[in-house]
């Protein structure tokens, strides 16, 4: 199933949310490079459709928000126009670690803005903790409350409407993670090239220091 595509997803958020040294550019690259490595061993070692298939998080999340779009690629190689979110419409239910999948999608930007009230105001000595406890645990809230409604339905199993019906989070998840990763794009996007300039935090100017600081500081 997608659950390694689950663990790493968490693992994202969390360095993300959590994680102090998420700020440091060469944190960053070391990260990039790490991944990169564990992405081809997993390709190597299980083959590469199936770790794009289950453990690449990134496939499988923008595999996700494919069925929201228009156009789609069929197995022959047909490019088809349809109805937006028609991708939503496949009879079949995911399998539990997809579905999981999807509910993390959108637990994680829903608790990353509790982690921003006077709710989760707490002490640094329990922040990190508390925040990773919290980032964990909020996906099983989200599958207990969706397992509880389907279980009010009562014309299946609990977990086959879940597995069923989980699908119709997708349009919600995307429109948070659009609204949640927007002021990064406008904002901190501004720092790029700067960025780019020094990629490991060793004070390099590879762009040149004038365009560096015109960039760092636009009008």
């Amino acid at each position: 199933g997608a659950w390694p595509a689950v663990a790493l997803f968490l693992a994202f958020v969390w360095i993300e949310i959590v994680w102090e040294g998420n700020a440091i550019p060469a944190n960053i690259a070391w990260l990039a490079i790490g991944y990169s490595l564990l992405t081809w061993a997993g390709m190597f070692v299980f083959g590469r459709e199936a770790w794009l298939r289950s453990g690449e998080v990134f496939t499988v999340y923008f595999g996700f928000i494919a069925r929201l779009a228009p156009i789609e690629v069929r197995a022959d190689g047909e490019l088809r126009l349809r109805a937006p979110a028609a991708g939503l419409l496949d009879p079949r239910p995911l399998s539990p670690s997809a579905a999981f999948f999807v509910i993390v999608m959108l637990s994680v930007v829903t608790f990353d803005g509790l982690r921003e009230t006077p709710l989760w105001a707490l002490g640094e000595a329990h922040w990190t903790a508390a925040t990773t406890a919290g980032l964990l645990a909020m996906p099983w809230v989200f599958a207990l409350i969706t397992l509880g409604v389907c279980g009010l339905m009562g014309d299946a199993p609990p977990g086959e409407l879940l597995r069923l019906f989980v699908p119709t989070l997708l349009p919600i998840a995307f429109a948070y993670h659009v609204a949640h990763y927007l002021s990064y794009l406008l904002v901190a996007g501004q720092l790029v090239i700067p960025l780019a300039s020094d990629p490991f935090g060793r004070g390099w100017e590879l762009f040149g220091a004038r365009f560096r600081e015109r960039s760092a500081h636009p009008p």
